[in-house]
């Protein structure tokens, strides 16, 4: 089709010269052709306008990069800007990029990420249900299977004293472990007039303090354990490669963001390959699981096995132990953040929170925040803030900048929250497809970086691991191979292929102190 309307032209052009030819012979000739001939490059222009003005399929696919997107007579036809532009920006991928200019990433030299976070010094009772006791009589009072850890140990110890939700109080007077996974508290009320109130399935009592006589010994042992977090890594590749004489054609491209370019070869190189790279990293980080199943198989090497691969993300790890907070959208109000903020005061949660919102929520919770926006001493928030989710010096107030965080407050004395709307969670090519609900997704992060003892450093509330040892860095390579360009020829091939990978891990702290919020 495209070759009927080449030839159309061209012949349109050969009367078109003829004629012209013929009107110094017969003078008015072309006045009587005119009329004629532009009818029939209207029709011809028509006719290439909508054989080369769409491209159908995909954006982008798993092949050698492209030499002809466009074609000589489309050159000739039109006077092209020297500037490439980038009408989809950066495409989603500012969460690794804010990431990583934070300067939240560190090397490892094992194949484990891990670290250790302190559990709560102290805890509650969840027991089983029981009857009332008579007045001043000691009721017996079994623990609930979740007030004991893997070895069947629980925190409550003789001569607690511990209060029901009625108000009632009393001491544990014995325990017996004859049965280990399900210990039995004897307990007596403080007043003899009192009773030990009925308590229902996994009902909870808490222990408030303990009491001892005089000359009397010291009570067994307390520990406060600890959390192993554990995260693996996962290896993240990418390609593009080109003939030698792809890589000698020029470009109509000059630069690319003010950088110059010589060529779509160059081009892809520079700039494409970063950024499929940047994308798939940060994919990883965000939504990376372990892979337990054995039919998953590296068929690009000699299908091995990829079992016990894979880092999780930021997500994963939310819905497994993070706060969940789910709404429905256009429900929003102002109560939504007092609920949020009661569920980090359970959490012992700091001062400031930093949210990662998906377009929907982020909207309706602009609108809904509105009037809390401009609160007295607002600048010297943001400046707390920057100190401790970005550092206190320069570095860190520009870092904020880019980020570009809004702040508001909503009461006297409380949290202070910081926003904005995330492209990672809108975009079309990944999390904001069609069918998917991150668009409406929030993530809350406490953000008082705790500071190492050790050195000094704060310590993210996330970040990012590279496999590196040495002066040996996995966090980007870049390599190339090949028969053609500048670099030495490894092969007889006219082609030469650029590389990059990349071993990478999620690293959170404090997950379980994050809020999800989601749409129900």
């Amino acid at each position: 089709m495209k070759k009927q309307f080449t030839h159309l032209i061209s012949m349109l052009l050969v009367v078109a010269l003829s004629s012209a030819m013929f009107s110094q012979l017969v003078p008015g000739f072309e006045n009587q052709l005119f009329s004629v001939f532009a009818l029939g490059f209207i029709v011809a222009g028509y006719a290439l306008r909508n054989t080369i003005a769409a491209f159908d399929g995909p954006s982008s696919v798993a092949a050698s990069y492209f030499q002809n997107y466009v074609s000589g007579f489309d050159l000739n036809l039109r006077k092209i800007l020297p500037e490439l532009y980038r009408r989809y920006n950066n495409q989603g991928r500012e969460f690794i990029d804010m990431v990583l200019a934070m300067g939240n990433y560190r090397m490892s030299d094992v194949s484990v990420i891990e670290h250790f976070e302190e559990n709560l010094i102290w805890e509650k009772l969840q027991v089983l249900s029981g009857s009332a006791g008579a007045a001043g009589a000691a009721v017996n009072v079994t623990l609930a299977p979740s007030s004991l850890d893997s070895s069947n140990r629980f925190y409550a110890r003789v001569n607690d004293q511990v209060l029901f939700k009625d108000g009632s109080k009393g001491i544990i007077k014995s325990i017996d472990v004859t049965t280990p996974t399900a210990p039995v508290m004897s307990i007596v009320p403080l007043k003899s007039a009192n009773i030990i109130p009925a308590v229902a399935n996994n009902e909870t009592v808490i222990i408030y303090s303990n009491i001892f006589s005089e000359g009397s010994t010291q009570p067994s042992n307390a520990a406060q354990g600890a959390y192993l977090y554990q995260n693996g890594f996962q290896i993240v590749k990418e390609s593009v490669g080109a003939s030698g004489t792809q890589m000698t054609d020029a470009s109509w491209v000059e630069t690319v963001d003010g950088k110059g370019i010589k060529g779509w070869f160059n081009k892809a190189v520079t700039f494409d390959l970063d950024h499929r790279m940047a994308v798939r990293m940060q994919g990883a980080i965000l939504e990376g699981e372990e892979i337990d199943n054995p039919l998953a198989l590296d068929t690009l090497n000699d299908n091995a096995s990829l079992v016990g691969q894979g880092t999780e993300g930021l997500f994963p790890l939310m819905r497994r132990v993070s706060i969940p907070y789910p709404y429905s959208p256009g429900s929003l109000t102002t109560t939504d953040v007092d609920a949020i903020d009661k569920l980090l005061n359970k959490k012992y949660a700091p001062a400031y929170v930093a949210g990662m919102l998906g377009q929907d929520v982020d909207i309706e919770l602009t609108d809904v925040l509105k009037d809390y926006f401009n609160f007295t001493g607002i600048d010297y928030t943001t400046k707390v803030a920057n100190s401790k989710f970005f550092g206190g010096d320069a570095d860190g107030e520009a870092l904020s900048a880019i980020v570009q965080f809004q702040y508001f407050k909503k009461s006297q004395g409380g949290r202070t929250y910081c926003f904005k709307r995330f492209g990672a969670l809108q975009d079309p090519q990944t999390y904001g497809a069609k069918g998917f609900d991150y668009t409406g997704k929030a993530v809350w992060i406490p953000m008082d970086a705790k500071v190492n003892p050790k050195n000094g450093k704060a310590i993210p509330s996330l970040g990012i691991v590279f496999k590196g040892m040495g002066g040996y860095s996995r966090k980007m390579e870049m390599f190339d191979i090949g028969g053609a360009g500048n670099g030495p020829k490894q092969t007889p091939v006219d082609r030469r292929d650029y590389y990059q990978r990349s071993e990478i891990g999620f690293e959170a702290f404090g997950a379980d102190t994050f809020v999800d919020m989601y749409v129900s």
